[in-house]
């Protein structure tokens, strides 16, 4: 998760890498000090065809990034972690950790909306994304921007668009695997926390959760299916009836609006990934060349100066080809239908997976590279209900 948040990106930096490298080869070594164990686990064979299909493309392009090591010791990492915790486990702890952020985050932004001058809860701005000297509020658990009209939650990540995906991650989490103790009052922070963030796909992708554990329900738990439609119809009230929230949702939509760089973003990184993707589809173009073959082409780049691609999945297709692209989508899918059985429950869900995968890009990101170990690695829906 740390190599998400800006209070790692912007205190450590470069030396964050370099100790995720480090971990990453103490984890590869433990790998191979005990390769039969790995060997016998589930879709092991998948992993290491990964590896295999990045490391091929960087021979193909000649390709010496930093980043191929990087990518290749995070899955070792992956691998490793799946080994000692299982998904349960490992999600129970994600899930304290992102609620515990979600709370203070709360407390930051209502802070902050409310308290002209606060030391405890500052609000920064340094002209560079506000990050470049940031002193983050909540324990560094947060931060904001002086020059924005609506205080948006974005805890301690870059901008709220990926707050939410960590969220939404932690609900899914509560609704489709886990039984905590407070579990209902946990969901109702996440919930407050995804709406305080302000994202048109957060809250999308958090009505299509409610709707599919609506529908995984069992018909005992009608009183809770209530609870759901009315928490989805409250939150597309506010989002519709609020001038001020309207407005924030949706003007990334309005071509007369600022935010519409949004939008544009994402669409013109769906079109450049499909368009390297024509040019290459089955081995990539390898991470530097990929990399700088999206600059050459987006207008967004050269405008701002730095590579604005939000397509996980077509731009992992368009560096490493086809094979990696396909394990990764099967990968994510596997993951988030492994706990439901209902048809309709799991389009529901491949469907946030793949709103949230589309609109940032996570190919380097720690968490999400461990999701991908731990969705090609995890047992059957069968084997999980029977352990």
């Amino acid at each position: 998760m740390a190599t998400d948040s800006i209070f790692f990106r912007t205190n450590f930096n470069p030396y964050n890498y370099y100790l995720l490298v480090g971990i990453g080869a103490i984890c590869l070594l433990l790998i191979l000090a005990n390769f039969k164990i790995f060997v016998k686990k589930t879709n092991f064979n998948l992993a290491l065809l990964m590896c295999i299909t990045i490391f091929t493309a960087s021979l193909i392009h000649f390709d010496t990034d930093f980043l191929i090591f990087y990518k290749l010791l995070v899955i070792a990492m992956g691998l490793y972690l799946f080994i000692k915790w299982n998904v349960s486990k490992i999600a129970d702890i994600y899930v304290s950790v992102m609620v515990f952020i979600a709370l203070f985050s709360i407390v930051g932004v209502l802070s902050s909306s409310f308290i002209v001058s606060n030391p405890i809860f500052p609000i920064l701005n340094d002209g560079e994304y506000g990050t470049k000297t940031a002193v983050f509020y909540n324990i560094r658990l947060g931060w904001d921007q002086s020059q924005s009209i609506y205080f948006r939650n974005q805890g301690p990540f870059w901008e709220p668009g990926a707050f939410q995906a960590y969220l939404n991650i932690a609900v899914f989490f509560q609704f489709f695997l886990l039984n905590r103790k407070y579990k209902h009052v946990e969901l109702l922070i996440l919930v407050v926390s995804i709406l305080t963030t302000l994202s048109t796909t957060g809250i999308m992708v958090l009505c299509l959760l409610i709707l599919a554990k609506s529908i995984e329900s069992k018909r005992k738990e009608w009183k809770s299916n209530v609870l759901y439609f009315i928490t989805i119809f409250i939150i597309l009230a506010i989002c519709l009836f609020n001038n001020n929230i309207n407005e924030e949702l949706f003007s990334k939509f309005d071509a007369s609006s600022t935010s519409i760089i949004s939008s544009q973003t994402r669409k013109e990184s769906i079109l450049i990934n499909l368009k390297m993707i024509s040019q290459n589809p089955f081995t990539g173009f390898g991470i530097t060349k990929g990399s700088s073959i999206y600059n050459e082409i987006s207008s967004l780049s050269k405008n701002i100066d730095q590579n604005v691609n939000t397509t996980t999945l077509l731009f992992a297709w368009s560096i490493f080809g086809i094979v990696y692209a396909f394990l990764s989508t099967y990968s994510y899918i596997r993951l988030g239908c492994a706990f439901v059985n209902k048809t309709s429950t799991k389009v529901l869900i491949i469907s946030a997976i793949i709103i949230i995968l589309n609109t940032e890009d996570w190919t380097y990101s720690l968490w999400f590279n461990i999701l991908l170990i731990y969705g090609l690695m995890i047992p059957n829906l069968k084997i999980l209900k029977s352990t």
